[in-house]
Formats: C-alpha cells, structure tokens, sequence
C-alpha cells in the first residue's frame, strides 16, 4: 500500500519512480506530446481517490508539469496567451495551497486587482497579457512567503503526490470522516494521474456536471449544467453564470450523445444515479 508507506516513511517507495516513469511514457506515446519539453508539451492532473467517497476532501492539482518555458511553449503551439497563461496561474493556485497551503485569497486578490484595472467585468474579458500579470503577480507572491514552485516537472510530480496523499488527513477530511462515520483505514487512498483535458482552451471546451437522472425529483433525464471556456472548479465556484445541459446538447451534439452513453452505461455498473463531471477540448 502506497499511501501507507508514505504516511510511515515521508517518501514513495523507491522502485514505484521507474513505474511512474514507465507509466507517464506510455501515455506520452498515446497522445503524442512529451512530459517537461516545452517544444511539445505534456502536462498531466494529479487526482486524490478516497477509498470511501469524500467529495471534495482529497486534493486535486491541474495542469501539473508546467513551467515559464512550457508556457511560452503553450502559447507557441496554440498560438493562445491567454489559454497558456490561464493555465499556468491555475496550476500556481492549487499546486501552492496543497503543498504550501498557501492561501487561496490572497492570489484571488491579485486576479480581482488585475480585473478592476482592467476594467473587465467578467474573466473572460481578460487578455493573455493581463493572465501573464497575474502569474507575475502568483509568482512574487510566492516568492515573498518564501515558498517556491520546483521548476522541473518531474519533482513537481513527485511533491503533488505526496501532498495529495497527506490531504487526505486535513482538519476538514479528519471531521468529515468523523461525521460520516467513515473508517480511518490510515493510507487506504490512491491517486489517478492523467492527462490533462484543457476546457479553458476557448469557446469549442468547457467542463460541467451531469446527473444521469434529476436529483431534485428522481425523473429519468439528463440533468446537469457546463461552461464555456472553463476548468476545473469554475462551474461549482459560481463565478459564471453556467448554462444547461439542453444547451450542450446544441452547441455540441456528439459530446452530448457519448457524455449521455456513458452515463447510461455507468448507472448501469452501480444500479443508481451517477453524478458526473466533465470535461470537453475542442
């Protein structure tokens, strides 16, 4: 058990780095991109898995493995700034909270500072020079609480995992174990890698969350809501105002249809509704 060996140890086990190498190169030769290299880049998601649901508890880290270099990269390839740069501010924001438990307020000052200079009512009226003000701004902040992001992907990688796993006995994860009567079973949680899906590449992306059937009355519909151009927790977060499922349906019909499929299929496995979050590029 890995989780166990780290909460004893303080390190992962020696012999799992050449599987996690082994694993991150398959995948690199799935998707055609390479993990660390900024001509071609691949950045991955770092995703708690509590062995009994606790929603929201367990840590999560998007867009792992980036860096100034891969984001020029990003920005390079797509011919986007605000995309790559977007990018980059988010992984700043949740690599530092789980691993320097660095406030997220104070870099939600520094995003609304460089919103009302602008003069921009919603974030999407940002530009990519003002993303890349922001990720200035995260930076300096950073470097001023004396904490530092490690520049190589792979010690990045390394540094999420282990936070991750502690995430799992925060004072919020510790009460609602209590609270749920959920068993301690010290270190019985995994962790998901993998690849990235960018929804905050443009308007043909976003991400949201379906119910395989009306939660408020049980009715067998789809049920759910998305955004355009977003990531990660936007869609909870309530800064936009999300759109529903009946629009996805439109703007996308074969996202729509397989998102639905897959939905069938998976109620279908658990024998009850399914509540699930998604994300579609391009």
């Amino acid at each position: 058990n890995v989780h166990a060996y780290y909460l004893e140890h303080g390190k992962l086990p020696d012999e799992l780095n050449a599987q996690i190498d082994s694993q991150i190169k398959r995948l690199e030769d799935i998707v055609g991109k390479e993990f660390g290299n900024p001509d071609n880049p691949y950045l991955l998601s770092v995703r708690g898995c509590p062995k009994i649901t606790m929603p929201g508890m367990m840590a999560t880290i998007l867009n792992l493995g980036i860096n100034i270099n891969i984001a020029k990269g990003l920005e390079k390839i797509t011919g986007n700034k605000r995309f790559a740069y977007d990018t980059y501010r988010r992984f700043i924001d949740m690599f530092s909270d789980t691993l320097f438990w660095f406030p997220h307020e104070k870099f939600e000052e520094v995003f609304q500072d460089v919103k009302k200079r602008a003069r921009v009512e919603n974030d999407l009226g940002l530009t990519g020079e003002h993303m890349e003000t922001i990720v200035n701004g995260y930076l300096k902040l950073l470097k001023d609480s004396g904490n530092e992001i490690p520049y190589a992907p792979r010690e990045q990688l390394n540094l999420a995992i282990g936070a991750v796993f502690l995430s799992a006995y925060l004072p919020q994860a510790r009460d609602y174990m209590r609270l749920e009567n959920v068993p301690d079973r010290s270190g019985g949680n995994t962790i998901n890698i993998m690849s990235m899906v960018y929804g905050n590449k443009g308007e043909r992306s976003g991400t949201g969350v379906y119910f395989t059937r009306n939660p408020n009355t049980g009715g067998k519909k789809p049920y759910g809501e998305f955004l355009l151009n977003a990531q990660g927790e936007d869609v909870v977060g309530g800064i936009r105002t999300p759109l529903s499922l009946e629009e996805l349906e439109k703007l996308f019909p074969d996202a729509y249809t397989e998102l639905v499929e897959i939905g069938k299929k998976l109620e279908r496995r658990y024998k009850d509704m399914q509540e699930i979050e998604y994300t579609i590029e391009d």
